[in-house]
């Protein structure tokens, strides 16, 4: 320190050097005898600014060296810098990147909804979807959103695969006398005497039905599905899916999952309460298709929670069992969406996308194989990769 004053003393006039000179080399070498200090000034004009001027020089030198030993604290390892935000954490205080209140806003939104055990694909967040473990958030991969059938890249897979793939069908009506005028109608229902058929190929075929909770079990534990596993799936919860539908299955032993609108719950051409606790307890499956059926990629998130959540809890309230399986109505969803259903509680949810669910498949964006109306029954093996009938 004493070194860099000296240097700075170069620049003075001869006296004034001379003065500082002695008075920092006497402090230096703790020699100083104040009875010089007359002696000293009295060798220039203007001792006294000289003094002033070396002590500033001294605080100006001590605050450059403090300077010098904050910089390197401040660049010192992660590891001694971690354990500043360890003990802030330990504080009290809120440690760096941690999701505030309105990080979890949309997940707060569904925080009334009941307790349900989750089977998560993973043991790290990331995703996802089930709703997240994470402490900080991640931005979601782009990808290609789907609406209705429209074909493109699926979102992002669960990283834990399904062993095996599962054929997902898609059921509307069960039902004959559908007005030829009523081409959708027709398009979307199945003769009970066609669905007879259908189902005896394949018990015949040797496919083996299972549930959605099977899916989700198989996922997290990575276990094995049977060879020839397939899912029924009905939507809308028709009326005519407990008087046609469940005799045909029941005969055949077959399970089904049944997604449910619960607003239209009773009303005419729909299932009833009753009838949807009749189904529960005889092994059927039952799902949710949101409260009113609307397209919910137009929906605010607000009314998208509660299109959601309020359905779920709806049928679990009269069930008395957890819920969680969904079914986008008009297959419409988007990444916001698909991110709100996870964070509703649901575990799986089925699209209106053409495919078979690979180990690839992500479950809250599931593929199905549409089974329409007058399809024959060729046509039917055909669809689950069967030799035909006969053959």
């Amino acid at each position: 320190m004493f070194r860099h004053l000296a240097r700075q003393m170069s620049r003075m006039s001869s006296p004034v050097r001379e003065a500082v000179h002695d008075l920092l080399d006497a402090v230096a070498h703790d020699s100083w005898e104040w009875s010089r200090l007359p002696s000293v000034l009295a060798r220039t004009t203007v001792g006294f600014l000289v003094l002033s001027v070396a002590i500033a020089m001294l605080i100006s030198a001590c605050s450059r060296l403090d300077f010098v030993q904050e910089s390197q604290t401040a660049v010192a390892g992660p590891s001694e810098r971690m354990g500043s935000i360890e003990t802030e954490s330990a504080a009290g205080k809120e440690p760096l990147g941690m999701p505030g209140p309105d990080h979890a806003e949309l997940v707060g939104s569904a925080a009334t909804a009941p307790d349900v055990t989750l089977l998560s694909p993973t043991a790290a967040a990331t995703t996802t979807p089930a709703p997240p473990t994470s402490t900080i958030a991640t931005p979601p991969p782009k990808a290609v959103v789907s609406r209705g059938t429209d074909t493109g890249t699926s979102l992002p897979a669960a990283t834990r695969p399904v062993t095996g793939t599962v054929r997902v069908l898609m059921y509307h009506y069960i039902r004959d006398n559908v007005p030829a005028t009523d081409q959708t109608g027709r398009n979307l229902s199945v003769s009970p005497a066609d669905f007879e058929a259908q189902m005896g190929f394949i018990s015949e075929r040797g496919f083996v039905t299972v549930s959605l909770d099977d899916v989700v079990r198989a996922h997290a534990e990575g276990a094995a599905l049977p060879p020839k596993a397939i899912v029924l799936t009905f939507d809308d919860g028709y009326a005519d899916f407990y008087i046609s539908a469940r005799p045909v299955l029941q005969r055949h032993d077959l399970r089904a999952t049944v997604y449910v609108i619960s607003g239209f719950v009773g009303r005419p051409a729909y299932l009833s309460w009753p009838q949807i606790r009749e189904l529960a307890d005889a092994g059927f499956e039952i799902g949710s298709h949101s409260v009113n059926h609307p397209r919910l990629t137009g929906l605010t998130d607000q009314l998208l929670m509660q299109e959601l959540s309020a359905s779920r809890q709806q049928i679990e309230a009269f069930l008395g069992k957890p819920v969680s399986h969904f079914c986008y109505p008009s297959g419409a969803y988007d990444q916001r969406v698909r991110s709100a259903v996870a964070a509703a509680g649901y575990l799986t949810a089925v699209t209106t996308q053409s495919g078979t669910a690979t180990p690839a498949s992500d479950l809250l964006a599931l593929p199905r194989l549409r089974i329409p109306g007058g399809m024959t029954l060729r046509q039917f093996a055909a669809v689950l990769g069967e030799p035909p009938p006969g053959s």
